[in-house]
């Protein structure tokens, strides 16, 4: 599996149910991301990914975005370098 894969399906899919399920109907919902994996480069691009569909939903840059979904428990990632 190439590594690029999540941050693609998020990109291609956005308002689409994800070959993980849910979608952003189940993250408007209350629904959480976990992100597992490697912390190099799949992350961090997963974290921009999710930025980029904050700001083209609501217009914001969304720079603190992750910071409070994490402080929420909403955002939480298990990496590895």
């Amino acid at each position: 599996m190439k590594l690029d894969v999540i941050p693609r399906v998020l990109d291609e899919h956005p308002e689409h149910d994800l070959p993980c399920g849910g979608g952003l109907a189940a993250w408007e919902q209350g629904g959480h991301v976990y992100v597992c994996g490697d912390g190099l480069r799949m992350a961090p691009a997963v974290r921009q990914v999710l930025l980029g569909l904050h700001r083209d939903r609501t217009g914001e840059d969304g720079a603190a975005w992750p910071a409070e979904l994490e402080e929420r428990g909403r955002y939480q990632q298990e990496v590895f370098a």
